[in-house]
């Protein structure tokens, strides 16, 4: 009978620290993602699979629409410019008649193509500036009529100034 008891009581402490787990994550996350499954996700660091910040994208969109400009995407792996694949944020610049009116910078918390073409989509991005991207996600982001421009600069702002000049 020593065994058995053993065992149940392993087992109810394996289920408690999952219980733990999943609330801790709930009580950090702001949103829904894979993790708590509630609101409106801003990248909380229980999501595994990431989120789209609401909030983010909305603000992106009025300022695209106070300042009647264009929307480019710079992919950014901390302070450089990266591979579409491998951006950890996206430096959203507002552009209009060749000049920057400002910009802002949202984190990702994405890990796949589509998930980062739906959140730049929604955010009305009209051109993204990378260091590089596979064929798969540039054919996607053609179909979501997203244009992408491969650069050579890995400084943020001289991937956006090589794109202005173009």
């Amino acid at each position: 009978m020593g065994l058995f008891w053993d065992i149940v009581i392993v087992a109810l402490l394996a289920a408690l620290i999952v219980w733990s787990i999943k609330n801790l994550r709930k009580s950090s996350c702001s949103g829904s993602c894979s993790s708590c499954g509630e609101g409106g996700c801003s990248g909380c660091s229980g999501c595994s699979s990431g989120a789209v910040d609401k909030n983010a994208i909305e603000q992106v969109k009025r300022q695209v629409e106070i300042l009647k400009s264009d929307a480019v995407a710079v992919c950014c792996k901390d302070v450089d410019c990266s591979l579409f694949e491998r951006a950890d944020h996206f430096q959203i610049n507002f552009v209009k008649d060749g000049r920057i009116l400002g910009s802002l910078t949202t984190s990702t918390g994405l890990t796949g193509t589509v998930q980062r073409i739906e959140m730049l989509k929604s955010c009305t991005v009209n051109d993204l500036i990378c260091t590089g991207i596979g064929a798969g996600a540039l054919h996607r982001l053609e179909k979501a009529g997203i244009r992408c421009h491969v650069v050579s600069e890995n400084s943020r702002d001289a991937a956006l100034q090589s794109f202005m000049n173009t």
